[in-house]
């Protein structure tokens, strides 16, 4: 939220990437990256990159791009002067270092304020008790719920079911 703070943005920080990127003089290229990977921090020639692969959908796109600059801010060091960043789904180890930037994107794209405001807003909009969790289960009322819910912070945050999915158990508000 530090960084948030310092470029003034208040409202879905996925749509400021690219603002933040130019105040840092990192310049973002998308990429025909291989499969398994999703997007990548370099430094070339002392200019800073970010590339994510095109191939992946928007949402994945803007998780990338903060976790790239998760890599920047929290000054990891590159191996070979690039630092390859795989999908997290898969089954294998994660670094620390992935962990960390995994983690900077998720509360730099979703905020707890923001998250909190929003979750409101979409209680209010299907008539739930606010300090009620969101329920996933195979009850109807609650996969719509659940839909409605995904569609309003894919919208407001730009982020993906999965990653929403994380963040609202994270605070509490998803069972």
């Amino acid at each position: 939220t530090e960084i948030l703070s310092s470029y003034k943005i208040i409202e879905k920080p996925f749509m400021q990437i690219s603002k933040i990127c130019k105040g840092e003089d990192i310049k973002i290229r998308s990429a025909n990256l291989s499969e398994g990977v999703d997007g990548l921090f370099a430094n070339i020639d002392e200019q800073k990159f970010i590339f994510y692969n095109s191939n992946k959908p928007t949402q994945r796109s803007v998780f990338t791009k903060a976790h790239e600059l998760g890599h920047y801010f929290l000054k990891h060091t590159l191996d070979k002067e690039i630092l390859t960043c795989s999908n997290i789904g898969n089954n294998s180890k994660v670094n620390v270092q992935e962990w960390q930037a995994d983690q900077f994107a998720v509360y730099f794209l979703m905020p707890k304020e923001l998250m909190y405001k929003h979750y409101i807003e979409v209680c209010n909009s299907q008539n739930r008790t606010i300090g009620r969790p969101l329920y996933v289960d195979r009850q109807q009322c609650n996969y719509i719920d659940w839909q409605m819910t995904c569609a309003h912070f894919k919208f407001e945050l730009g982020v993906s079911k999965e990653a929403l999915r994380y963040r609202l158990e994270d605070l509490g508000l998803l069972r």
